[in-house]
């Protein structure tokens, strides 16, 4: 705050700081945040088979996953994987594998 300018009601935000250790806000139920790609996320092991009930997957459309980062997503969900780019929707029933596209 300068002289002369009033109290703010409320402070101003602090401005995010860029780069590596950008801060991201999280949801309250959500365990962690890992500021990696999900490549590296699975290659190190960081998530057990079947951790999670359901992985989605948010691509723009120039994203792409091989197929080894695809089965590596499917492994760590134990009941589907969804995976959307653009306007085109994968869904993966990681229980029977069974996959369907939807455009």
């Amino acid at each position: 705050m300068h002289p002369g300018e009033p109290d703010p009601i409320f402070p101003a935000p602090r401005r995010p700081r860029k780069g590596p250790g950008k801060l991201v806000r999280k949801h309250p139920n959500v365990g962690a945040v890992y500021p990696m790609r999900i490549e590296q996320v699975l290659a190190a092991w960081l998530f057990t088979p079947g951790q999670f009930e359901i992985v989605t997957a948010l691509l723009s459309d120039v994203d792409q996953l091989d197929n080894i980062t695809i089965a590596g997503l499917a492994g760590i969900a134990s009941r589907g994987l969804s995976v959307a780019r653009g306007n085109e929707v994968t869904v993966v029933d990681t229980r029977r594998s069974v996959v369907q596209a939807r455009q």
